[in-house]
């Protein structure tokens, strides 16, 4: 047994069957996706954005799947406007960037800051270009460091349950 066949289903909604024929399934579960495609690139990316200190919470990235679900899907990057929680109207539901790396909250909080680099600097007032510069450095570093510690699996929950999802990596380099 794979680990997403491992679900928590959770209260289940009438009407779940197309049109109430049996065997009939609508495809709108995240039950149904086996595997997610994501490129390594755009979850570097969508975490590096999201890190910056001038992005608040209502313009950061976040990855989205929307009904019908397939057995493979491929999760669209879009700007989220409101808590990443919430499932819009037609059943899309929202991944945040860092569900994709191992222990990716404390990834994402090891970010390079300029608060940071103001930290690590050893200068009393250090110029925009060192500041900059460090930064630059640092965050090369940050992000190889993301592109190793990628989840295999990614835990995804939608208002009618949670699935263990294998993770599947588009990049033609092997980590």
């Amino acid at each position: 047994m794979r680990q997403s066949d491992y679900v928590l289903p959770m209260t289940p909604n009438e009407g779940d069957a197309t049109d109430g024929e049996p065997g009939k399934e609508d495809n709108t579960s995240i039950d149904d996706i086996e595997t997610l495609v994501v490129d390594p690139d755009d979850v570097v990316q969508a975490l590096a954005y999201n890190g910056q200190e001038e992005v608040g919470i209502d313009q950061k990235v976040s990855f989205e799947l929307t009904p019908p679900f397939e057995a493979e899907a491929e999760p669209e990057l879009v700007h989220i406007e409101d808590d990443t929680t919430k499932v819009d109207l037609e059943g899309a539901v929202r991944i945040r960037p860092f569900r994709f790396v191992e222990e990716g909250r404390q990834v994402v909080e090891q970010r390079p800051t300029r608060e940071l680099a103001l930290e690590e600097l050893d200068a009393a007032d250090p110029k925009e270009a060192t500041i900059d510069e460090w930064i630059d450095e640092a965050l090369e570093t940050w992000k190889e460091h993301v592109r190793e510690h990628r989840a295999d699996v990614v835990d995804v929950y939608a208002s009618h349950g949670m699935a263990i999802i294998d993770v599947e990596y588009t990049d033609s380099q092997e980590s």
